[in-house]
């Protein structure tokens, strides 16, 4: 797969008996889009049968042994009560942080309280409203100072006792149990039935064959479950023909983008190649030594694993012609017609990429007016 990027746009001058496009700045992606598995070492555990958990830590947190991941509770009811009871147990801090009063100098007061209204205007705008809540928090206490400090009267007691009533009314309902990581490592709060099915061992020494019968396994996603990733070591394993497989050596280093997961330009390096008894088909396993939240939830992927750019100018193969044993183009300069040599650092069979050296006087540069089409051209023929 040829992925590519137009830095310019491109536009062609008509004339009755000649076509010239503009000489731009082209990127040229050289890349293999195919389909693998992530592998990780995992330990599962029980996420509260038939209750309801509320997990205490995020995908790819580190938890130690022993530590509290999960509160479960009865019903969806009781978890919902306790959650909204944490969400005003913050608002009332806020609330008696506030009617502590204070006191500053009011232009660098006013500075903040608009910087507190900004904060929450991004966190509402981006969609993350997990984070308004808090927005909203620290905007009422700075809101209080700049009050307090102005001269205004702030009595805030009749917002704190009307808190104070619904939390204790929430926390009648009774808090769950919780759940306790069985093993160190990094957090995932679902199972998707990989976990048995292959490991980091496993894979590296898998066979085209092996990984065919993996990718079209269908495990479903369990949420009655949680796990625990072992390290931050995990593999990435993908099935290519053997000719593509060639152009992978153990040790190399290479770019990989996730096409439906937001992982892109993850440098990882191959640690084996594994072709199939007739060579058609291989394994090629990638390593990668760092993990983040959406890595650790990773699992069956489509991705497009890159070698290396080319930048340099396109020109159209038929725009090329040879001149005096040189391989160039004919470009117009001022009202005549000139030759600028090409080369060649990119080719397909459409269009070639030529390397851009403004040193070069006899090179094509950037912004030539390329000739497409015309009769009879010659180095200084007139236009």
């Amino acid at each position: 797969m040829i992925a590519f990027y137009l830095c310019f746009q491109v536009y062609s001058i008509a004339n009755p008996s000649y076509k010239t496009t503009v000489a731009v700045e082209y990127t040229v992606t050289d890349a293999i889009r195919c389909n693998g598995i992530a592998v990780r070492d995992e330990s599962t555990m029980s996420a509260g049968g038939g209750g309801v958990a509320n997990y205490l830590v995020g995908n790819g947190e580190k938890v130690a042994m022993g530590a509290a991941v999960a509160e479960v509770y009865s019903n969806s009811s009781s978890a919902a009560a306790d959650l909204i009871a944490g969400c005003l147990e913050d608002e009332l801090e806020a609330y008696e942080n506030a009617s502590k009063g204070s006191s500053g100098n009011l232009t660098s007061l006013s500075s903040q309280l608009y910087k507190r209204l900004i904060e929450l205007s991004s966190v509402a705008s981006s969609g993350e409203l997990a984070g308004i809540s808090e927005a909203r928090n620290r905007l009422i206490e700075q809101l209080a100072v700049f009050l307090s400090s102005s001269g205004a009267e702030v009595d805030l007691s009749a917002s704190v006792s009307a808190l104070s009533a619904q939390i204790s009314a929430l926390s009648s309902s009774g808090s769950g149990s919780y759940i306790y990581s069985q093993s160190s490592g990094y957090f995932v709060d679902f199972v998707d039935g990989y976990e048995s099915l292959v490991s980091k061992q496993s894979v590296v020494e898998a066979t085209p064959e092996q990984l065919t019968t993996l990718l079209q396994t269908e495990p479903s996603i369990d949420r009655t479950h949680c796990k625990t990733i072992d390290d931050y070591t995990w593999y990435f394993a993908v099935l290519l023909s053997g000719d593509n497989a060639e152009r992978f050596s153990v040790g190399g280093e290479y770019v990989l983008d996730f096409r439906y997961a937001p992982v892109n330009n993850l440098n990882m390096q191959v640690s084996a190649v594994n072709y199939s008894a007739d060579g058609k088909k291989a394994v090629v396993v990638f390593s990668c030594d760092y993990l983040n939240s959406d890595i650790a939830t990773l699992r069956v992927e489509e991705v497009d694993v890159s070698f290396r750019n080319f930048t340099g100018i396109r020109v159209e193969r038929g725009a090329l012609k040879m001149v005096d044993g040189k391989l160039g183009v004919y470009v117009k300069y001022g009202s005549t017609v000139e030759f600028r040599a090409v080369d060649v650092i990119y080719e397909t069979d459409d269009y070639v990429i030529s390397r851009n050296d403004a040193s070069n006087s006899e090179t094509l540069k950037l912004y030539d007016e390329i000739i497409t089409e015309g009769k009879e051209l010659y180095v200084g023929k007139e236009l």
